[in-house]
């Protein structure tokens, strides 16, 4: 998030290859019978975000498959943000799909066909063995150039990815482009305080019009929280040695500088819902979030800013790593 923007593409390439890598390998061989779909740790490898807790999904819990119950705050986080917008007999597109949980969770919602994308090949490879319905399908791309045609989707669903994006204008700007004229997108990511003036210009200025906007960085860290104590040995049994410190960073399990900084307040996670125009005005009235301006004047040290982050991390990383037990 931290790494400067021409080198975020290529980071989060090698990551999600990395991760999907060793999971793949984790994976039984095919053969005559196996059904990849049917096997519980093969299916909770695949939703691996923070999570979302609220009191509305302890007081009416998701009804869920057993086999996909210890996942259960993950498809929370997607289900939350995918139906902010009514997906009955709908076109939708998940860019970022990962390893497919998402997307397969989405699918069973109603849509009339689902995609997902994302620009790791090996996470693809993951996503098509393991993944079966007969309305899904996934392919690579890259979220800022992708390979689908103009006016295609109905609802573009972006969850917890944007941040790796070399270019946020760049993104939004390719969403708009595949959704058809009124169609809907539904983003959820975090940012650090000094990001979020450019965040909030990119929609302001993408051509969406603004529907909804909130906070959810309790509800994530109260997600981590109650799944910390079965995450640790899932990763233990599922994620080869050397990966280990990667994933429990990837998943902000407590103790690891992602959590820290969401418990802290440094990282904040958002929540947005937008609308192409039905008649594609040039342009649209959005209320740009000032906000972050009180806090932080993004024209003053702000490269000193990013660098001085960026090694705090690393030495927090390396210590926190090093302190691991092997």
């Amino acid at each position: 998030m931290n790494a400067p923007k021409p080198l975020r593409k290529l980071g989060s390439r090698l990551a999600y290859n990395a991760i999907s890598l060793g999971i793949k390998r984790a994976l039984p061989e095919l053969r005559d019978g196996y059904e990849p779909f049917k096997d519980a740790d093969v299916l909770n490898s695949s939703y691996m975000n923070y999570g979302y807790l609220d009191a509305q999904f302890e007081a009416e819990p998701l009804e869920l498959p057993e086999i996909i119950d210890p996942s259960r705050t993950c498809i929370q986080l997607y289900h939350h943000v995918a139906t902010q917008t009514d997906l009955v007999g709908k076109d939708v597109l998940e860019v970022g799909c990962g390893r497919g949980g998402g997307a397969s969770w989405v699918a069973g919602l109603g849509p009339r066909r689902m995609v997902g994308v994302d620009l790791s090949p090996v996470a693809i490879d993951f996503c098509r063995r393991v993944h079966a319905r007969e309305n899904l399908g996934f392919m690579v791309g890259d979220a800022c150039d992708l390979p689908l045609d103009d006016n295609e989707f109905d609802v573009v669903v972006n969850v917890e990815s944007s941040h790796c994006y070399p270019s946020m204008p760049g993104f939004l700007s390719e969403v708009r482009r595949v959704l058809r004229p009124g169609g809907m997108f539904a983003w959820a990511d975090v940012r650090f305080d000094d990001q979020r003036v450019e965040l909030e210009q990119a929609f302001a200025t993408s051509g969406f019009e603004f529907v909804s906007h909130h906070e959810i960085t309790d509800n994530v860290v109260a997600a981590l929280d109650e799944v910390a104590p079965m995450r640790q040995p899932y990763i233990k049994d599922m994620v080869p040695a050397p990966l280990r410190p990667m994933v429990r960073s990837a998943l902000a399990l407590p103790g690891t500088p992602v959590y820290d900084a969401l418990a802290s307040g440094r990282l904040r996670y958002f929540c947005k819902l937008v609308r192409r125009p039905p008649d594609d005005q040039v342009w649209i009235d959005y209320p740009f979030d000032f906000s972050a301006e009180d806090q932080f004047d993004p024209n003053r040290g702000k490269e000193m800013r990013r660098q001085r982050r960026t090694w705090q991390w690393v030495d927090r990383y390396f210590r926190w790593r090093f302190e691991q037990p092997r």
